[in-house]
């Protein structure tokens, strides 16, 4: 299976996320980014797992725990011209060299899933090389019922073509896969399948979620394997999945500190494993150090950091009233003081 997490079962930053308007993804879900672009309405990217013993309580898709939610929380009942929404994988150029595009060689593939709406009818699955921007290969599918899991299948030929269909190798994005839950006119194309000029994202005549208030559109299961046949779900060890996860994003704690200035602590933190490029850096809340004489927290997260192994240096600015040299430590009982390290695609 090319795609990472695929079944859902990783949520590293959060469980509920907010889809603003704006043409940048939203991560809940590990490797899988919300899009809303730019829509009037709101929506909401969410995560839902069962417990450990996984019932069957009929929420989770047949021999999964775990799926992905996208809800409309404020309605839009006529999208602009240029207005989409969905979710979207990026696998990356390293990881397709299996079906060998470009080449004589080129293999056909297979996509397969499971999806779910409150709101049945006509969507879009599209994939698009990049590449090259003008190659977009656009499949239609039915929801037949409302609110019932239904696996699909979507086949994808090969494209031996070089240097029109061929994917770059690399740690940048392969193709674009695209679930596409509503589409303005620019992005709509009356005949499905391989286009390579404009801007096909999906077929006409598909629903508009965004158009009902509540309206669910719910994803898990996905697996894309070279070959013609959808074979059974690939599942991951727990901990190599998490790992591949943490390649484009990770939380880690920081460790021994100093003071190195009256608003300035410095430390080192360690990657869980390596990352697919030189991480962006956050804080999940305020830092909060004690020194053995005083607590102190950040009133901003301003920082700093240095190094490409594994273990990297770290400088926290934006305290005050700090004792220069002395050491400290992370209060883990009062604030999280863990970073987030991103390095995804997109």
């Amino acid at each position: 299976n090319i795609v990472i997490n695929g079944d859902m079962v990783f949520a590293q930053r959060q469980t509920s996320v907010s889809v603003t308007a704006s043409n940048t993804p939203t991560y809940s879900l590990d490797r899988m980014s919300a899009w809303n672009y730019p829509n009037t309405s709101t929506a909401v990217a969410t995560w839902a797992k069962d417990g450990p013993s996984f019932p069957d309580d009929g929420d989770m898709a047949p021999g999964f725990s775990s799926y992905g939610r996208y809800t409309t929380t404020t309605a839009q009942a006529t999208l602009g011209t240029n207005n989409f929404a969905g979710i979207q994988y990026l696998p990356e150029g390293y990881d397709l060299g299996a079906i060998k595009w470009g080449t004589p060689e080129a293999l056909s593939s297979t996509v397969s899933f499971w999806v779910r709406s409150s709101l049945p009818g006509k969507y879009s699955f599209n994939m698009q090389v990049a590449a090259s921007s003008t190659f977009r290969y656009t499949i239609p599918y039915t929801i037949n019922v409302a609110n019932v899991w239904e696996k699909k299948v979507i086949h994808i030929p090969a494209f031996p073509q070089s240097n029109v269909y061929g994917v770059t190798a690399g740690i940048g994005v392969g193709v674009y896969m695209f679930w596409a839950v509503a589409l303005g006119s620019s992005y709509l194309a009356t005949d499905e399948g391989l286009t390579t000029n404009g801007v096909q994202y999906g077929v006409t005549g598909m629903n508009n979620l965004l158009g009902t208030l509540n309206a669910t559109f719910d994803l898990t299961g996905i697996q894309w394997e070279v070959g013609d046949n959808a074979t059974d779900f690939e599942y991951l060890n727990y901990g190599d999945e998490l790992r591949l996860c943490q390649r484009y994003f990770q939380i880690v704690p920081i460790t021994n500190a100093y003071v190195s200035a009256a608003t300035q602590v410095n430390g080192n933190y360690s990657l869980m494993t390596s990352m697919r490029t030189q991480p962006t850096i956050g804080l999940t809340g305020v830092i909060e150090v004690n020194d053995n004489s005083v607590n102190n927290t950040q009133s901003s997260a301003t920082f700093f950091s240095y190094g490409t192994g594994q273990i990297k240096f770290v400088q926290l600015t934006s305290f005050t009233g700090l004792t220069v040299n002395r050491p400290v430590i992370m209060r883990f009982d009062a604030n999280n003081n863990l970073l987030t390290l991103r390095a995804e695609i997109q």
